[in-house]
């Protein structure tokens, strides 16, 4: 292996290996034996005839794609314990413990219920008081739940990214007043004292610091950055400096400078020391414990794991006087990384860290030597790293964050330096003093806000107009096409004739391709997305126009379902514009998510059945803010659109008895298939419908009020006999939508019943047989 390993070259292990991983992540199982073909391959390679049969290098790139799809597997099987049903007495060990807005969040090893024994659980205390640190065994009455997707397109994929922390479950507590807590009577390992005091120290700094930007200090010297509230985080999003505020090889690599020029200075003064080892040597063994000690200080993320690698390798090497090139060192350190934690290859932490290291390392040394002087070097370095991990990061900062931030290659320039030369060696001090309980600590930290104020005051001044951020939600084409320009941007910074043409090439040729197949429907699609308990709907007619019908919205304050979910699943599917958004009626299920829709989108009209001044309030400022034109339909059928081969009608109920009543009902047409939307109707809603019906056939349904036994549901189906019925609902949803009754009823008909809650986000396409079902995500479990 090792001889193939110098052949191959890292890069194409770890390209091997990483396939592997991303062939595994749309399989569900692998099974074990089949490790045994490329294993069998690659130990007969030598005894096979020249010309004949595998090589022993395609054996081992072989084995590395089957490796990655094991390793896939075997991460992923970790977390899939049983996780018993009901509350529990559950009793576990505190391992981290991390404060956010209003609430705390901790990752705990499970010691009750037994079945659980040994699993990590993520807990979130809805309390702003925490009587718990790290090391402390607690026990509350609770339930634990499996991670779940909601089965968007586009969605974040929190089960995977738990299971990558050894997550298996996730539960709450209220109230820490529901906790019994029990401290350690013996002394703690050494990881778990570290990771102890680090909680008080953060603590400690939290209380005693009043300044406005603590939460961005403890960030910067603890890796803290949960206490920022979802503003802060938006503006550095907007301002292209996110980076700063969490703990990553820049941090480290700019402390290990520090510390290597000061160790070196102070180790020269030594003639004994200078006698008895090298000066390079010894600085770059000594500059490893401080640096260790950070690492662990700063919650040991991913970046700082992979800088911290390469400075114990690069350490090593000089001891060793041993010469290797950096791209190698740099794809050895991820497969050793992927090897120990496979599902880190799909999280935006390890894909930007080192995307952003791959490109300096190819870019920079072209220009070394190309400026004469040294000041020329230093005045054109800065601009240079900044444009480089910019170009290099950005296709992948827009599939995970999507957020154009344009003022990111300005507000990089001067913040970089101050940060991490001046703001991040001000704040270590203090808490230093802190810690140690000596004066001072008081007066840095304010000094370090104060800085840290003027930068960001700066940042919010520069990113204004044209380098203002912007929401891009792209199509997984689109995706591909931005990374070739950027590769071929990169490639064109290193002078690199083979790799600009090549890149350049395919980029020209993927975008003529997704020219010609990037065309809208030709035929009638509906869309429902799960979002929850809640309804979501994406129209997309045969004549090119696209309507979104609500928008979701779960009983959450932290949880925008609008970008979280919808807008990365209509960026996925093509949309980028809105012909018309409809609210069915103003209840939040149905209303929160499109607030985010409506600025971020462009949309042409907005159709409700109540007056704007009736609306909620968030709604009546972003329509007048974007100014997005309204319409309010009156009661009985307005026709929008309606000829031979096409009709759009809508319905508002005449007497409504409630607001779920109000909800706007939609049908839409095309030649002789027709779709009706149902909102909220409850049993009056629906009567009254029944008695004006829809103008036409209807073969596709979307059941009223979620699929509740009190929306005259029998009546509905048996005088419309749709072939299809959607239920939009949400996973275990505590209303038990859709009620046992509505299935019971679809059960003696020919109807085929779609549920968000078991199937994810469906598509149904018209056809010429009727109506073809896609799913647009993998298929949700159900127990």
């Amino acid at each position: 292996m090792l001889h193939s390993y110098r052949q191959l070259g890292s890069w194409l292990l770890l390209l091997s290996y990483s396939l592997g991983l991303v062939l595994a992540s749309y399989e569900h199982h692998l099974p074990t034996t089949f490790m045994l073909i490329p294993v069998l391959l690659w130990a007969m390679a030598p005894f096979q005839r020249h010309g004949q049969g595998l090589s022993r290098t395609s054996a081992t790139i072989i084995c590395m794609l089957f490796l990655g799809q094991f390793c896939y597997h075997q991460a992923w099987s970790v977390t899939q314990a049983e996780i018993p049903s009901g509350k529990q007495q559950i009793t576990a060990t505190v391992i981290r413990l991390e404060s956010q807005p209003q609430r705390w969040r901790m990752d705990v090893t499970v010691e009750k219920p037994e079945i659980l024994s040994g699993q990590r659980v993520r807990v979130h205390l809805l309390d702003s008081h925490c009587p718990l640190l790290p090391g402390d065994t607690l026990s509350w009455t609770g339930k634990l739940r499996r991670p779940r997707r909601f089965g968007t397109p586009g969605e974040f994929d929190y089960p995977r990214y738990l299971a990558n922390l050894g997550i298996s479950a996730s539960g709450y507590i209220t109230s820490s007043k529901q906790i019994e807590v029990k401290h350690p009577t013996t002394i703690p390992s050494p990881l778990v004292a570290v990771e102890r005091w680090r909680s008080q120290l953060g603590q400690a700094i939290a209380t005693k610091i009043n300044h406005p930007q603590t939460p961005f200090l403890i960030s910067l010297v603890l890796g803290e950055k949960s206490r920022l509230t979802p503003a802060q985080r938006q503006d550095l999003a907007q301002f292209g400096l996110s980076h700063l505020f969490a703990i990553s090889g820049l941090h480290l690599g700019l402390l290990a400078s520090m510390l290597y020029l000061v160790v070196q200075k102070l180790y020269r003064r030594s003639t004994r020391a200078l006698m008895w080892c090298p000066l390079q040597q010894a600085v770059a063994v000594l500059i490893l414990p401080p640096l260790l000690f950070y690492l662990l200080l700063s919650g040991g993320a991913l970046p700082t794991w992979r800088a911290g690698l390469l400075i114990a390798l690069a350490a090593w090497l000089t001891v060793r006087h041993r010469h290797v090139r950096p791209d190698d060192l740099l794809y050895s350190i991820a497969l050793l990384i992927l090897l120990v934690k496979p599902l880190a290859l799909f999280g935006a932490s390890f894909q930007l860290s080192f995307a952003g290291v791959a490109a300096l390392i190819l870019v920079l040394p072209t220009w070394r030597h190309w400026q004469q002087h040294r000041w020329q070097r230093w005045l054109a370095l800065p601009p240079l790293v900044t444009l480089t991990a910019t170009v290099a990061t950005l296709p992948i900062a827009l599939w995970h964050f999507h957020v154009l931030a344009p003022a990111a290659l300005v507000n990089n320039l001067y913040a970089v330096p101050l940060v991490g030369l001046v703001i991040l060696p001000v704040t270590l001090l203090a808490t230093a003093l802190l810690a140690t309980g000596l004066p001072g600590a008081p007066l840095l930290f304010h000094t370090a806000g104060d800085l840290l104020n003027g930068i960001l005051s700066v940042a919010t001044t520069i990113s204004q107009g044209f380098l203002a951020a912007q929401r891009l939600y792209l199509t997984v084409p689109h995706h591909l096409v931005l990374a070739g320009i950027s590769i071929t941007l990169l490639a064109l910074l290193a002078k690199h004739r083979r790799l600009t043409v090549a890149s350049l090439t395919t980029t020209l040729l993927g975008g003529a391709i997704l020219g010609v197949t990037s065309m809208p429907p030709s035929t009638l699609q509906l869309s429902a997305l799960s979002v929850g308990q809640g309804d979501c709907l994406l129209l997309q007619r045969a004549n090119g126009t696209t309507c979104l019908i609500d928008g979701g919205g779960l009983y959450s304050q932290t949880f925008d379902v609008g970008e979280r979910l919808v807008a990365p699943a209509l960026g996925r599917l093509g949309v980028d514009q809105i012909d018309t958004v409809i609210l069915t009626h103003d209840h939040p299920d149905h209303r929160k998510g499109l607030i985010h829709i409506l600025k971020h989108f462009p949309v042409k009209s907005f159709w409700c059945s109540t007056t704007p001044e009736l609306l909620h309030d968030s709604l009546q400022y972003v329509l007048g803010t974007h100014d997005i034109p309204v319409r309010v339909f009156s009661a009985g059928w307005t026709d929008v659109e309606h000829t031979a081969d096409q009709q759009l009608s809508v319905f508002v109920a005449p007497q409504p008895h409630n607001k779920n009543d109000q909800s706007l009902v939609v049908y839409v047409r095309n030649h002789h298939q027709g779709i009706l939307l149902c909102g909220d109707l409850e049993h009056h809603g629906v009567e009254q419908l029944l008695a004006d019906p829809p103008p036409g056939p209807v073969n596709v349904i979307k059941l009223p009020h979620h699929g509740s036994r009190h929306s005259a549901h029998e009546s509905l189906l048996h005088d419309l006999q749709p072939a299809w019925a959607i239920a939009t609902v949400g996973y275990r949803n505590r209303y038990h939508f859709p009620h046992s009754a509505v299935i019971d009823t679809l059960a003696t008909m020919p109807t085929t019943l779609i549920r968000t809650d078991r199937d994810g986000s469906v598509r149904l396409i018209q056809s010429i047989d009727g109506w073809q079902q896609h799913n647009l995500a993998t298929k949700l479990p159900w127990p």
